[in-house]
């Protein structure tokens, strides 16, 4: 949503507020203190920061875990909405 190259972002920070507001929402349950959870992964991997690598970083530190991202696949917005329809 924060990535201008992305084909899901959203120009207005309100409405990307809006979105992680909803999120937050919908997963008040989830267990957050399990570093490997589902929830935990998710609401500090993806939504805490702008980016990826600052949602690992939060992470890494929150739970004193060492992240190591060994990925360098990057897709264009045509490769994307390739793979979201299959």
């Amino acid at each position: 949503m924060s990535d201008k190259n992305s084909i899901h972002y959203l120009s207005s920070k309100k409405e990307r507020d809006k979105v992680k507001q909803a999120y937050e929402a919908r997963h008040s349950k989830d267990n957050l203190t399990d570093p490997e959870s589902a929830g935990a992964l998710s609401m500090f991997v993806l939504w805490q920061m702008p980016t990826l690598k600052g949602g690992m970083r939060t992470y890494a530190k929150k739970f004193s875990y060492k992240v190591v991202d060994k990925t360098s696949e990057t897709y264009s917005p045509e490769k994307v909405k390739e793979l979201i329809s299959r």
